[in-house]
């Protein structure tokens, strides 16, 4: 394994290591930004929040500051140590993904201010880890998750495909980090 695959898998070793209880997903967007909050206490999660965050229509430099100060206030009251993000992906349109790449840097940005650790998984992952099937549809996600998290008082698709996705990364990053766990202690018998 070469330095740059070393410090990949320390840097992911620590982040497990340092696995807290309140994680928030977020899936990024220059016009619509979902967040979704769950915690984790003794092997359980709870659900927080989640919802969408929709900037004005005005120059992307305004949407962007406006997103920033908005999801800043969600760090500010929810405080979580581990932000799993959805990964950069190639689109068709050059424009979109430079901004995309701009809302990426607000939130890894803010993560750093406010101390959490950053995750980037990939939508096809994060729906086969909630569904067991990567190319799942929203309305899927939303019901496994709505059964999993026990929320029959909440519809999660009721604030948007946005806000369903970054729930969906958060749970997905919790299960990741809960089943790192249970390997790592077993290598310690």
């Amino acid at each position: 394994m070469d330095q740059k695959g070393r410090l990949g898998l320390k840097k992911q070793q620590n982040l497990m290591q340092n696995h807290k209880g309140r994680v928030m997903g977020i899936d990024p967007g220059s016009q619509f930004l979902g967040y979704g909050l769950l915690e984790e206490s003794s092997g359980e999660l709870t659900y927080i929040d989640h919802g969408v965050l929709v900037a004005p229509k005005e120059k992307f430099a305004h949407r962007l500051f406006y997103l920033g100060e908005a999801l800043d206030l969600i760090f500010k009251t929810y405080q979580p140590h581990v932000v799993a993000v959805e990964q950069a992906f190639l689109a068709r349109n050059v424009d979109s993904a430079f901004k995309l790449g701009h809302m990426r840097g607000v939130i890894f940005y803010l993560a750093q201010k406010w101390g959490a650790e950053v995750a980037e998984y990939a939508p096809r992952q994060v729906k086969k880890s909630v569904t067991g099937y990567g190319a799942a549809d929203k309305e899927q996600v939303a019901k496994v998750l709505e059964m999993l998290l026990g929320l029959r008082s909440v519809d999660i698709l009721s604030k948007g495909f946005d806000a369903c996705d970054a729930l969906a990364l958060a749970f997905h990053h919790s299960q990741a980090m809960s089943v790192q766990r249970k390997l790592d202690s077993m290598g310690e018998l």
